[in-house]
């Protein structure tokens, strides 16, 4: 599926739980659907099903399952 900004800016394609960018560079991994990158850190989240969205109320969460998992795509 692909994913883009709120204001419409394409961001890239997910693969399993996984997020690519347009270049096929991975952004980060969902985690239900909020969106985390490779260190665990909160990005977005999806909203209206192929929108990621910032909540300001979450962007200092961090997943410490992904930050201390290897990354293997």
């Amino acid at each position: 599926m692909n994913f883009w900004a709120w204001g419409g800016k394409y961001i890239g394609i997910r693969s399993g739980d996984i997020l690519y960018s347009y270049k096929g560079f991975p952004i980060g991994k969902f985690y239900g659907d909020d969106l985390y990158n490779l260190n665990g850190r909160y990005i977005g989240e999806i909203k209206h099903n192929n929108r990621i969205i910032v909540n300001l109320a979450k962007k200092s969460y961090i997943n410490h399952v992904l930050a201390n998992l290897p990354y293997i795509v």
